[in-house]
């Protein structure tokens, strides 16, 4: 028992004998005198009984702990990457990240992805993720390493390619992009495929695109003396 429990107690053994002694007296002087005493002592508790409560309170937050409370999830999208023969390297900018400690910091590879995340930073628990790779990397061979407000990453490659994109969806949209008027995506960009590609966009234009087109190709014809 606590030197505040052990105080409520003893006043409430008071409050009961004075309100016994209330039941019994008979002249009005003392019952006003007891009466008096009774709501001092009972004013006396409420206060003590609510600084008890807010002690426990206090007691119980300190100690609580720290997996109780939800940290706010964050995306990381303030990103960029690079390469080199053997590495893809991402730069993650994360500010006062170098303070965690390092168990807050995980990392996971896949031979086509990466994962990545880093909690209790600032009550914010952030996620960063890389999946579908353009090409595999080597999992066991890959880490990170944290400086100042920065996350590293490095992927090590399984070939010496050089990378045009960084995932196989980067790659499929380009693609996507580059036919989007109908040119198939293994035909080279030549003469011919130029020609194809302004052949299409005149005959589906309007015809203020059409006057543009006609009137670009006769200056181009005309310098070339053809015209």
């Amino acid at each position: 028992m606590t030197e505040m429990e052990r105080q409520i107690n003893e006043i409430s053994k008071d409050i009961f004998e004075i309100e016994s002694l209330l039941n019994v007296s008979r002249r009005q002087r003392i019952k006003n005198f007891l009466s008096l005493e009774l709501r001092k002592l009972i004013s006396e508790k409420r206060q003590l009984e609510e600084s008890f409560r807010d002690e426990k309170t206090s007691e119980a937050k300190k100690n609580r702990d720290p997996l109780d409370v939800k940290n706010v999830r964050v995306k990381i999208d303030n990103y960029a990457w690079d390469q080199s023969p053997k590495y893809v390297k991402f730069f993650l900018t994360l500010k006062k990240v170098h303070q965690l400690d390092s168990e807050d910091i995980k990392c996971q590879f896949g031979s086509d992805y990466l994962s990545l995340t880093v909690k209790n930073l600032e009550n914010k628990d952030y996620f960063f993720d890389v999946q579908k790779l353009l090409h595999p990397v080597v999992p066991e061979k890959s880490y990170w390493r944290v400086k100042s407000d920065t996350i590293v990453i490095f992927l090590v490659k399984s070939s010496a390619l050089k990378w045009p994109f960084l995932t196989r969806i980067d790659e499929e949209s380009a693609s996507k992009k580059n036919n989007k008027y109908g040119v198939d995506k293994t035909e080279k960009h030549d003469e011919n495929s130029l020609f194809s590609l302004v052949k299409d966009m005149y005959e589906k234009g309007d015809d203020r695109l059409k006057r543009t087109i006609a009137q670009a190709w006769t200056e181009g014809q005309s310098s070339k003396g053809y015209i």
